[in-house]
Parts: C-alpha cells; sequence; structure tokens
C-alpha cells in the first residue's frame, strides 16, 4: 500500500499547515511540520545559515518531484551547548609547537646543539601531543552523517600526497648515517604499516624515520569511524570510563616496554596499538566538550602543574614522559578549545600562529632531514640549529602550498586551485546559492568546516 501511505502522509502535512496555532507552518504550497529546532525557507531566496546551524536538504517521496524543501536544524547536541565553532583556530597554532618541540629533541639527540639538555631531552612527547590532538580534533569535526569511504578519502587527501613526496626525497637523498634501504622495509613505508614490526629498528624508521607517526595516524584513522557509533551508547560517565581504563592499560604497556628495552624494544614507544590511548581520549574529550562539559581552569593547572612534577621527580626514562605529560597536553587542548567556543580573544588566533600550525605536518616530515644533512655538511652548533629550522620551515611552507593544498583540493574533487586563484577581487565570480555551498557533498549531506585539519 504505497499509495495510501503517502497519501495519508501528505493528510497530515495539510493539516499541520491549516492550524495556525500548531507547530506547522508553511512553505510554497506544502505544509511541513516543524519542530522548534526546524524552520523552513523560502525557496526561491539565497538566505544563508547563521554560524552553528547545519544545513539539510529533504528529498522525502511526500514531496512531488519538483518541490524541494531546505531547512536549518539547531547543531546542539545537547542542552547548554550553543551554536559550537567548526574551526578552533588554537588547536591549529598548538600544532606548530608540538612540531617544534620534536625539532628540538632531534636537534639535541644527533648532537647539533643543546646535548642532554630539558626540556629538548623530552621533546620526542610531542608526538603524544599530535595523537591527543588528532583524537580530539577528528572527533569535533566529524558529523554523525559521515560515511566511512568519505571519511577515509579525506583523510588519505590530507597526510598522503606529502607524506609520499618526502619518501621519495628521503629515497633520493638519504640520511647520512643510512646505508641504503632495503626493498621490503621500503613498501612497508610506502603502505603506512612501518610501525607494525617494532622488533625491527630498520623497518620502523624506514626510508624517512619520522614516518612512523604517521603509521599510528593512519590506524587512527582505520578505527575511528568505528569508534565513534560505539561511544554513543555510554553516558558521559562510562565514557570517560572507557576513556581512561583504555589509556591507563596503554600507558602500563609504554612503562614495561621503557624498563624492558632487550626485549620490548620500540613496542612501547612506536607500536600503533600501545599509542591508541592518547588516541583515545582525545575523542572522548572532545566528544564530552561538544555535549557540554567543561573544565575548570583551577583543574586544568592543577594537572599541569602535577605532570611537570612527575616528569621533573619522577622519571625520565625513555618513553615514559610521554605518559606523565599526556594529562598535561590534554588539559592545553581542552582549555585552548574552550577559550575558542568561547570566542576569547588571544595571541593563539593570530594568523601567524595558525599558518605555522597549518603549515606543521609538512614541517614534520622534512625538519629530521634537512637537520641531519646541514649538519653532515656543516658541522654542529647553535647557528646550524637555528639555520636547519629556518630551512626546514621554508621547505615546508613550499611543500604545504606546491603539493599538500593542491593535491587536497585535487583528491576531494575540487579542483587544483581554488576558483578565482590568480583573479582580481574585482572578478570574483558572485556567491552562489545556499543550496550549492562548498559544504554540501555528493550525497546531499554536509560536513563541518575544518573537517580536514586533522592528524599531524
Amino acid at each position: 500500500m504505497p499509495f495510501a501511505s503517502r497519501r495519508s502522509d501528505r493528510s497530515h502535512l495539510a493539516t499541520a499547515s491549516e492550524s495556525p496555532s500548531g507547530p506547522g507552518r508553511s512553505c510554497g504550497s506544502q505544509g511541513v511540520q516543524t519542530s522548534p529546532d526546524v524552520r523552513p525557507l523560502d525557496l526561491g531566496s539565497h538566505w544563508h545559515a547563521p554560524r552553528g546551524a547545519v544545513a539539510v536538504r529533504s528529498r522525502s517521496p511526500r514531496f512531488p518531484p519538483d518541490v524541494t524543501v531546505n531547512a536549518v536544524v539547531s547543531s546542539k547536541p545537547r542542552a547548554g551547548d550553543g551554536a559550537l565553532p567548526s574551526i578552533l583556530p588554537r588547536l591549529t597554532a598548538l600544532r606548530a609547537f608540538a612540531a617544534v618541540f620534536v625539532f628540538t629533541y632531534h636537534m639535541q639527540l644527533f648532537g647539533v646543539a643543546f646535548n642532554g639538555h630539558l626540556p629538548f631531552t623530552i621533546g620526542y612527547s610531542g608526538v603524544s601531543f599530535f595523537f591527543i590532538l588528532s583524537g580530539f580534533v577528528l572527533a569535533w569535526s566529524t558529523t554523525p552523517g559521515t560515511r566511512r569511504g568519505t571519511f577515509y578519502r579525506r583523510r588519505l587527501a590530507r597526510i598522503y600526497p606529502t607524506y609520499v613526496v618526502m619518501l621519495v626525497i628521503a629515497y633520493r637523498f638519504p640520511f647520512p648515517s643510512t646505508q641504503g634501504h632495503v626493498l621490503l622495509t621500503t613498501i612497508c613505508a610506502v603502505l603506512l604499516v612501518q610501525a607494525w614490526a617494532p622488533h625491527s629498528i630498520p623497518t620502523v624508521y624506514a626510508v624517512n624515520p619520522v614516518s612512523w607517526s604517521l603509521s599510528c595516524e593512519a590506524f587512527f584513522y582505520a578505527f575511528l569511524p568505528f569508534l565513534l557509533p560505539l561511544l554513543r551508547f555510554f553516558r558521559p560517565w562510562g565514557r570517560w570510563m572507557l576513556g581512561g581504563v583504555w589509556f591507563s592499560l596503554t600507558a602500563l604497556a609504554t612503562i614495561y616496554g621503557a624498563y624492558h628495552p632487550a626485549t620490548w624494544s620500540l613496542l612501547g614507544f612506536t607500536f600503533p596499538l600501545v599509542r591508541t590511548g592518547e588516541f583515545v581520549i582525545g575523542v572522548v574529550a572532545a566528544v564530552e566538550i561538544r555535549r557540554g562539559w567543561r573544565l575548570p581552569r583551577f583543574a586544568a593547572f592543577l594537572i599541569i602543574a602535577g605532570s611537570i612534577a612527575l616528569v621533573l621527580k619522577v622519571s625520565q626514562v625513555v618513553p615514559i614522559p610521554d605518559i606523565e605529560l599526556d594529562p598535561l597536553f590534554l588539559s592545553v587542548i581542552v582549555l585552548a578549545a574552550q577559550s575558542d567556543i568561547a570566542n576569547r580573544r588571544g595571541p593563539l588566533r593570530l594568523r601567524p600562529f595558525v599558518y605555522a600550525g597549518e603549515v606543521s605536518y609538512a614541517f614534520y616530515l622534512v625538519h629530521q632531514f634537512v637537520l641531519l644533512h646541514l649538519a653532515s655538511d656543516l658541522g654542529d652548533g647553535k647557528k646550524i640549529a637555528l639555520l636547519s629550522l629556518v630551512t626546514a620551515a621554508i621547505f615546508a611552507i613550499a611543500l604545504h602550498h606546491v603539493v599538500e593544498r593542491p593535491m587536497q583540493r585535487l583528491i576531494l574533487g575540487r579542483g587544483l586551485w581554488p576558483p578565482g586563484a590568480g583573479r582580481h577581487r574585482e572578478t570574483r565570480p558572485p556567491s552562489r546559492p545556499f543550496s550549492d555551498a562548498p559544504n554540501e557533498r555528493a550525497d546531499g549531506s554536509f560536513r563541518c568546516r575544518g573537517e580536514d585539519r586533522g592528524g599531524l
């Protein structure tokens, strides 16, 4: 009885539109039953959605083929959230500081400058910051209606082109200490599975050594679309408990590996399963902040002070500082996100810092390559370290604009260059109707801006 069902639906809509005191409102010639969070739009207008709203296009069989209904649905997940921003600029800026922190670790590790000095000796923990931030940003920006294939394609477009270019460069111009590349380890690096061989140091650090963390990120991307639906079955305390237990188990594996290097080798440092705890607590924090939870500043400062005390007084055995600093990193990320949600002003929102964060992924991939080659040719010292930092930044900017952004647009089907690139402002095409906005997906659903900014 499909026809009877459709007729019944239309009768219900007509009744709703005829009642002036009820919740229904008219939209063209059809009545639409709306909730307080849904309001119909003029079909002929170029109305733009307010900030914090998500556009939805209905193609229900209730309406004739020539009628399209546009509505705006509030993006509030729970009471008290308000209109949440889709882009958190402070988090983007913080990525630059984490990337430089990793640079300082390699600077002292290879004897270029400040060898053995704190905090440079624990600079590798900047990767832990990246893992927590990646979980937070991806959980914040991924909408429930996002298809897994779409999500994977966006992550591939985000990290893989620049990654492959650096692999080719590092393969063609090997690191000074590298005797040659083995075919099997190179294939593992190309497939982003090198970190799954923790007992083989040549495999984990194949071609471009810093790329082991991208192998972990690829695994995080693979299971996030399965983790987010799972978290919706839990209450808030259940999500925090799940994240806390998950993180604690991986932390114990890290600590055990630090004190048993003969048998565990890099298992507690580079193995993707062991690093999932940091990613998961970032995911849980983002989910809870979306639902209205907030971390008091006083509590955050206590956590930060406690983490610093642990590093200074308890243990600096590699890689235990990763675990000791993770509460600090999570608190900093949460505080920064809360400041962006409240739209507070601050230096981290300035364009130079945000831009440095946007370039940080390319910087992370090139910094060790530049540092070791310059140190091999020019020697060591603070001037060489500073020259390496500046050279790596220039190299990263070039990669970001020549490879990363154009290839990301190309893979996502947006063209190699943005519309109007190279034109004067007066010759730019007029803005399009809202229904054709760039945030519209091919399947009719919509995504948040900033969704492709996660990861390193």
